[in-house]
């Protein structure tokens, strides 16, 4: 049976690792290969991509037993063994007179069809896997797109404007990944209003204070709302130390943060959609010309579906 390589060796965890086990070998990855430790390996970035894609299977339950599914399969189906053509070769004590010899020319073709159809079998299934996936999506936009064809209105069809919507809800039209059922609240979760521009959310105690480093929240690239918290992941469980409003086409500073790992968990004001970023981590070290800090950006995106740094985030963990 062909064993695989799969995100379980990518995170460095045994297949039956727990989601405690699975969340330590992350953040241990993390901390040693993240690019702000790493300024001078150019290929830091795309390790440290691997180990996010791979959090972000393992961490998700369903995405985990559809990869643990897959691996089952690979593992499962048998190798091919290439047929020999004969070629008769001396005798030898190994080699009796009435058998013949494999040519190794043979064996290399043979090796590299099976490689070259097991790549094409991974591609299918990540093919056939996205569909499913997101079977709903095209089912809607093939019916939409056969409308528009049936009436002849596609040529009529001009992007809509959005214009931001800071402190005002209800007025963003929701995005297409809009969760069932949900419709913005007037004000935040705790009752108090969302600011009038970027800013804290009063009524949320704003923590892990009098540091040097900073988080720039970057929502430029988004006409919707965001409600955001960043979290701290040094303690047993995940905490909120910081709870604000990011307008759309607005970003917002966080200042003045203790050293640690972080992460940024922020929910769509307009689709409801939840999203985390990977960990971050905040560093300060003492130099001869004073302490040198962290000062990371970090995009949001409307939605994680698709997106190497956002990841999906359940009701429960927000």
């Amino acid at each position: 049976m062909p064993k695989v390589h799969s995100h379980y060796e990518n995170l460095k965890v045994a297949r039956d690792a727990s989601a405690d086990d699975i969340r330590s070998a992350y953040r241990a990855l993390t901390r040693k290969h993240h690019p702000d430790r790493n300024p001078d390996n150019a290929d830091a970035e795309r390790v440290m991509s691997v180990i996010n894609v791979a959090y972000g299977v393992l961490s998700d339950p369903a995405k985990r037993a559809e990869h643990d599914r897959w691996i089952a399969l690979t593992e499962a189906a048998p190798v091919p063994r290439p047929a020999a053509r004969p070629v008769r070769g001396k005798p030898t004590v190994h080699a009796p007179t009435d058998r013949y010899l494999t040519s190794p020319s043979e064996l290399d073709r043979a090796a590299a069809q099976r490689a070259r159809q097991q790549r094409l079998d991974r591609r299918v299934r990540r093919v056939v896997a996205h569909v499913l996936q997101h079977r709903v999506s095209y089912v809607i936009a093939g019916i939409v797109a056969l409308c528009l064809a049936a009436a002849g209105l596609s040529s009529l069809i001009e992007p809509a404007m959005v214009s931001p919507t800071a402190g005002m809800p209800g007025q963003a039209a929701p995005a297409a990944s809009a969760v069932a059922g949900y419709v913005r609240a007037a004000s935040a979760p705790n009752g108090e209003p969302w600011p009038g521009r970027s800013g804290y959310v009063e009524g949320y105690a704003q923590a892990n204070q009098g540091g040097l480093s900073e988080v720039t929240v970057d929502n430029t690239q988004n006409d919707t709302d965001m409600f955001a918290k960043l979290v701290s992941l040094d303690g047993p469980t995940a905490q909120p130390v910081r709870t604000f409003f990011v307008a759309a086409r607005g970003r917002f500073t966080l200042t003045g943060l203790t050293i640690g790992n972080y992460d940024l968990r922020y929910r769509n004001l307009a689709s409801g959609g939840l999203a985390r970023s990977p960990a971050l981590i905040l560093e300060e070290v003492a130099t001869a010309r004073g302490t040198q800090h962290s000062a990371l950006t970090v995009k949001l995106h409307k939605a994680a579906d698709g997106n190497l740094q956002a990841y999906a985030l359940s009701d429960a963990d927000f």
